[in-house]
């Protein structure tokens, strides 16, 4: 799987909002499922915008991320050593935990049948 950034003339359902960077959920925009963390730890430990936006998705719900991006931080110096982009960039933890939500609630089902409703 190959992770890109945002393009031109991408379907906003089909992309991945970081939450760094600020996303709104709307009330009742998650199911309540939103709320299992047994199975939040099982299927996405280290990976919070992969859970939400696989919420998102079950509950028919379009994520975006904020128009309005704040300057990146600067990390403390040697704080970088084991953090989550380490983690799940660098070991690609991030497609495996996206492979188990969405095996686990059939998302490609999902996304396959809004693009067909396109």
């Amino acid at each position: 799987m190959e992770w890109r950034l945002k393009e031109e003339g991408y379907d906003e359902k089909y992309l991945l909002p970081i939450g760094a960077w600020g996303i709104l959920y709307p009330t009742k925009s998650m199911p309540i499922e939103v709320f299992n963390t047994k199975l939040f730890l099982k299927l996405t430990p280290k990976a919070d915008d992969l859970w939400f936006k696989g919420m998102a998705l079950l509950n028919g719900t379009i994520s975006r991320q904020s128009q309005n991006i704040p300057k990146n931080p600067i990390p403390i110096i040697g704080s970088q050593k084991v953090s989550l982009k380490q983690e799940n960039i660098k070991k690609n933890k991030n497609e495996i935990q996206w492979k188990a939500l969405s095996d686990h609630f059939k998302l490609k089902e999902i996304l396959i049948k809004a693009k067909g409703n396109n």
